[in-house]
């Protein structure tokens, strides 16, 4: 991606522009299902080296391509997410208004199977947002001692 370019997240609308010029290279809308967007998108969206990772109010987490503006995937957790995505090692990780915590495969969207990252599935896992103390006691329940 250019350097004298920009990526741009108003309301609704994501785009890139020219910085001389401002001219949009690419604009794309955000479809959410309510009505007035205003104010939907409330944190900076995470950047990497080829996507843009956007959050909305209504609980939406949508993916562009950098350099083209593809939406690539998107999804709804059914909570408010106000925060920023944190983008790390092929994973999206958002929190929502009522404190949980979702991770998924960075590349499609999936569910990431173990959000803790403890080694016990999260459908295993009787406390999937705290680690395993890994030390000979209960290790198969996911949570700590």
């Amino acid at each position: 991606m250019a350097t004298d370019t920009c990526l741009q997240v108003v309301d609704d609308v994501v785009q890139r522009l020219e910085l001389g010029t401002k001219k949009p290279l690419w604009r794309s809308r955000l479809d959410f299902e309510k009505k007035d967007s205003l104010g939907a998108v409330l944190s900076p969206p995470a950047v990497s080296s080829d996507r843009l990772y956007v959050t909305s109010a209504f609980g939406d987490l949508a993916v562009f391509d950098r350099e083209t503006g593809e939406d690539l995937w998107a999804l709804n957790v059914g909570e408010p997410i106000l925060s920023q995505p944190a983008v790390a090692e092929g994973k999206v990780v958002v929190g929502t208004a009522h404190g949980t915590i979702y991770g998924f495969e960075a590349d499609d969207g999936c569910p990431e199977r173990d959000n803790d990252r403890d080694g016990v599935p999260d459908d295993q896992d009787k406390c999937p947002q705290q680690k395993e103390t890994i030390n000979g006691v209960m290790d198969e329940d996911g949570c700590p001692d």
